[in-house]
């Protein structure tokens, strides 16, 4: 008699780094057309394989270094295994404030735009002020200040991104 033996696969992964908020793509290449499995940060992703490649989107990951497991059993075929590491990089946060200038004895108010939400620093005159940015824009009063000239210093420290800081210059 005569023994057929299992077939060979060859097969990888990969994924390219990416920016935090957006989504890694694992794209899987192989000689042999069926279902794989992707696996990151503990999730498994199924990824069909058709004329060679297929590819799944991953959810969103938080800024760090991670590592795809590529593994499959198809019939009649040796199991196949593989990886690629990847990066999420921190975000960029695009951000301004902006103090209209004012005539004592009013208020300046400190008025931030940013692309992405979340509690920011706004400091006149050695004195933090915070400002919550929702969808888009967020404000805040400042106290009565005398007669001069000033700089609102910005900055953000939010999670999976760069760290802010900008700046406007205004008179009262």
């Amino acid at each position: 008699g005569f023994k057929v033996l299992n077939g060979t696969i060859v097969a990888n992964v990969t994924v390219d780094d990416v920016t935090y908020p957006g989504h890694a793509v694992a794209v899987v290449n192989a000689s042999v057309d069926g279902v794989y499995t992707v696996s990151v940060a503990g999730k498994p992703y199924a990824v069909t394989v058709t004329g060679g490649s297929g590819s799944v989107d991953i959810d969103k990951l938080d800024v760090g270094d991670y590592t795809a497991e590529l593994s499959a059993t198809i019939a009649n075929y040796n199991p196949v295994t593989g990886s690629d590491g990847f990066k999420v990089k921190n975000g960029t946060i695009t951000a301004s404030v902006v103090v209209d200038d004012v005539t004592y004895p009013d208020h300046a108010v400190a008025t931030v735009t940013s692309d992405v939400d979340g509690v920011y620093t706004v400091t006149i005159a050695d004195k933090p002020y915070t400002v919550t940015v929702t969808g888009g824009t967020g404000s805040v009063d400042i106290d009565q200040l005398p007669v001069g000239d000033y700089t609102a210093e910005l900055s953000a420290e939010i999670p999976n991104y760069n760290p802010v800081k900008e700046s406007d210059s205004f008179e009262i």
